[in-house]
């Protein structure tokens, strides 16, 4: 028996481009300092991470019909964070890579979220 064939994954312009948007507007987080965007490309989604590549904060779904991103920001605060976007089960679909931009506060938002998953607890130490 063959081993199944993996599917050739391959990182588009788009994807390399959104990376580094949502780097930009990462750097500017007052948490940036010492926690490195990382990213991961699979066949489904194109996985940008913090810390470590399992704390993702964003992935991207441009591979489908409709370009899409997903955070771990919950979906009521999503559409809150994305006015003039359509947001559905937690997808906040976009039209083109540049609408990151009009995304900041949702991308700042998750990438906090994931550097503040990462730290220890306050009360741990003061136990």
């Amino acid at each position: 028996m063959t081993a199944p064939a993996v599917p050739n994954i391959v990182t588009t312009g788009e994807e390399l481009e959104a990376l580094e948007i949502v780097r930009s507007i990462c750097a500017d987080s007052p948490m940036s300092s010492g926690a490195p965007i990382l990213h991961k490309d699979t066949v489904n989604w194109f996985t940008i991470s913090t810390i470590s590549i399992r704390r993702w904060f964003v992935r991207l779904h441009f591979n489908q019909r409709k370009k899409s991103i997903s955070t771990k920001v919950s979906p009521e605060k999503a559409k809150s964070l994305s006015p003039g976007f359509e947001v559905e089960k937690g997808f906040v679909y976009i039209n083109t890579v540049k609408d990151l931009h009009r995304l900041r506060p949702l991308l700042l938002l998750a990438y906090e979220e994931a550097i503040r998953q990462t730290e220890p607890a306050a009360d741990a130490e003061a136990g």
